[in-house]
């Protein structure tokens, strides 16, 4: 029996498989069983299903999948045996949501301008003024962001029982499917380049000014959606029990 608990069936991507065997199986009072996309078998003579939380592929915590990662599968549930069912309990085994892209990296800063030319001198004069500094150069583009990460596929529900009267009323299926995760922002433009030194002075003529700086650099494009997974399809039922 749980009641008012939760069950966690094992770590998402654990590749585990829980059997519970039961004469009467009992989920009250927001009692819930969360499957993180591992198998479930329940077996069990009757069932009692008085005002549970359901089960649940992925709890809101482990909804979406972390960043640059795709979302996992929503796994299987089997229900076997099942005489007598009391309440209704709702299942979804929708999928993971896909992970966010990783966002773009930062583009190259720009090079610095070129120094100015010095100054010339005349036996007692400034001949020719110290050149001004080259303009810096405009920063690198921002790589593109990557694209957001497929959704798991929907899991499976198989219901098989000598008989289960009003199946659909007692257990109810959610047919849906994840989303896809969010595409990365592209990464930023890099930094402008800092305007060469001006030229070196004379005995006669003034140092040159600096050069202006450059242009910051473009942001990156943001990456694409990812796509969503495959739908939850409709329960299976076999009437004949093993």
């Amino acid at each position: 029996m749980l009641n008012g608990t939760t069950l966690t069936v094992g770590p998402v991507g654990g590749h585990r498989t829980l059997t519970i065997v039961a004469n009467n199986l009992s989920l009250l009072n927001g009692a819930k069983i969360v499957t993180n996309g591992n198998n479930l078998v329940l077996i069990a003579n009757s069932m009692d299903f008085n005002n549970s939380a359901g089960i649940v592929d992925f709890s809101d915590g482990d909804a979406k999948a972390d960043l640059g990662k795709p979302g996992a599968d929503g796994g299987r549930v089997e229900i076997f045996s099942t005489s007598t069912v009391s309440g209704a309990i709702h299942i979804n085994l929708v999928g993971q949501n896909g992970g966010d892209g990783s966002p773009g990296v930062k583009g190259a800063p720009g090079a610095r301008g070129t120094k100015g030319s010095g100054g010339v001198d005349h036996l007692f004069d400034c001949a020719s003024g110290a050149g001004k500094g080259g303009t810096g150069a405009t920063g690198g583009t921002g790589t593109p962001g990557a694209p957001g990460n497929p959704g798991g596929d929907g899991g499976q529900l198989v219901l098989r029982a000598a008989a289960i009267p009003d199946h659909d009323s007692h257990f109810v299926f959610e047919k849906a499917k994840s989303a896809g995760g969010s595409g990365g922002a592209g990464g930023p433009g890099g930094d402008a380049g800092p305007g060469g030194e001006g030229g070196d002075k004379s005995t006669y003529c003034k140092p040159g000014q600096g050069g202006d700086p450059g242009q910051p650099g473009s942001p990156g494009a943001a990456g694409g959606p990812g796509a969503g997974g495959k739908p939850s399809g409709d329960a299976i039922l076999e009437q004949k029990a093993d």
